[in-house]
């Protein structure tokens, strides 16, 4: 029977040298897993309008809900027939929601 109370935990200077190449190796996929991701959001940063951008670099979340909207202003202005409005109340984080409403659902 295994369980953790079987399993030996290792502090890195008591680590094997094969568990510490394998949490350097994860460490540095992380590294480049996240330079990808915030490489993305400032590319994301640099397609959008930057009017009411603050002086400051905007956050992730930021960055996403102007992308939604602007996107949703996009499609506004390419099919004026349909609306996009914002949802009663907020999402699980507290973020008002937009949702896009083609125009044969808009009078539902």
């Amino acid at each position: 029977m295994t369980g953790f109370s079987q399993i030996k935990w290792y502090k890195s200077v008591d680590a094997p040298p094969h568990r510490c190449s394998q949490r350097v190796n994860a460490n540095e996929r992380e590294r480049q897993r996240m330079h990808r991701i915030n490489n993305g959001f400032d590319r994301l940063r640099q397609l959008l309008p930057e009017s009411g951008w603050s002086t400051k670099k905007p956050t992730k979340v930021e960055t996403l809900k102007r992308a939604i909207f602007y996107i949703a202003e996009l499609k506004m202005t390419l099919n004026p027939g349909e609306t996009c409005r914002s949802e009663e109340g907020n999402d699980e984080n507290g973020y008002q929601q937009a949702v896009w409403t083609p125009p044969i659902f808009s009078n539902l």
